[in-house]
């Protein structure tokens, strides 16, 4: 059995239709949660833990016994599965080997706190109001003494790297290096209280600059004067949530 015919079983037994298993899971639309069950493409490893909690069971019964050499065909969200060097997808097990060392979703610490944000420009500008506005479980790799907070991805403008919906957990301690994603604040304008935030890969630190990249479109990178920068904070890779 695959990955998206357990979820599809699981779901069923629970009686949820596809909208309902992709609003408990953190707001994944109904389109995506039939491509998961159809095999065209596979959840982001990241998300499994959401999408157990929201089917009732352990992370363990998710992904027990999964065959993870199942067709994968390419679509909005194949990037998710691993490719060999022609680009052809390969086999996932190690995502799966790794779930089946974490411990049961219910088990977290729901403690987390998610700080609200709205949603600003097409570039994917959004504001941290300082409000936490959700507690979510704590992953198993992140420590509960941490200084972590959560965000809820708004709008389109970060897909296919973070989609609608999605979690991503940022850590303030931990230092961002050159290949990590992170979050970046800047200095807020005259009047405002507070500046603009983007998530961005981390390209290059320079003396006076930051080169970032965008996720959409796909790795058009740019630079920005550190001296506009306030805050940068790395934000977890997947790995690193599920303590592998």
């Amino acid at each position: 059995m695959n990955i998206g015919e357990r979820i599809r079983t699981l779901r069923e037994r629970a009686g949820l239709s596809q909208a309902e298993l992709g609003q408990r899971a953190g707001g994944v639309r109904p389109p995506a949660v039939t491509q998961w069950e159809s095999g065209q493409t596979m959840p982001d490893p990241r998300r499994l833990p959401l999408i157990a909690a929201a089917l009732g069971v352990g992370l363990e019964e998710l992904v027990a016994d999964i065959d993870p050499g199942g067709p994968v065909r390419r679509g909005r969200r194949a990037a998710e599965a691993p490719a060999d060097a022609s680009g052809m997808p390969v086999a996932a097990d190690s995502h799966f080997a790794s779930a089946r060392r974490v411990p049961a979703v219910a088990s977290m610490a729901r403690d987390l706190p998610v700080r609200g944000t709205t949603v600003g420009g097409a570039d994917g500008e959004f504001v941290l109001n300082g409000d936490t506005v959700d507690l979510v479980r704590r992953p198993p790799g992140i420590s509960p003494t941490a200084n972590v907070f959560a965000l809820y991805v708004q709008g389109d403008s970060m897909s296919p790297r973070y989609e609608r919906g999605d979690l991503v957990y940022v850590n303030t301690l931990k230092p961002p290096t050159p290949g990590s994603d992170v979050v970046i604040e800047l200095h807020p304008a005259k009047g405002e209280t507070a500046g603009a935030c983007y998530i961005k890969r981390l390209v290059k630190i320079g003396s006076e600059k930051l080169w970032l990249a965008e996720f959409f479109p796909e790795r058009r990178e740019f630079a920005i004067d550190r001296r506009k920068v306030r805050q940068i904070w790395r934000i977890y890779s997947t790995a690193e949530l599920l303590g592998v």
